[in-house]
């Protein structure tokens, strides 16, 4: 199990910043949105590519888990009861290295 505040700790540790999205707590990297704490209660949601987010979904369900809302985005909702401190790390990692990723600018 792992408390809200060693989530945060950890991500700040790897360089994210702490920030609101929806006035809600937030982490942050590059200035995007890759971590809301406490999103429901018990768990916080985090956002993977597609390829990550599926992997984690058919092979950690125990661990993460989608809620109607995410359908269409490619967050994952962690249940901290159930998440190992290796397992934060890896999430962690995989969200920064999304965020790192250039923006693809639509083109009108």
């Amino acid at each position: 199990m792992v408390s809200t505040d060693e989530v945060i700790a950890r991500a700040v540790s790897l360089g994210c910043e702490l920030g609101t999205h929806y006035s809600e707590p937030a982490l942050f990297f590059n200035e995007r949105h890759i971590l809301s704490p406490d999103r429901v209660p018990g768990a916080f949601s985090i956002r993977l590519d597609w390829e990550d987010h599926d992997t984690w979904l058919s092979d950690q369900p125990e661990v993460v888990y989608k809620v109607p809302h995410f359908e269409t985005w490619p967050y994952v909702l962690v249940r901290q009861d159930a998440v190992s401190i290796e397992q934060l790390e890896l999430l962690l990692s995989q969200a920064i290295r999304v965020a790192k990723k250039p923006t693809k600018r639509r083109m009108l």
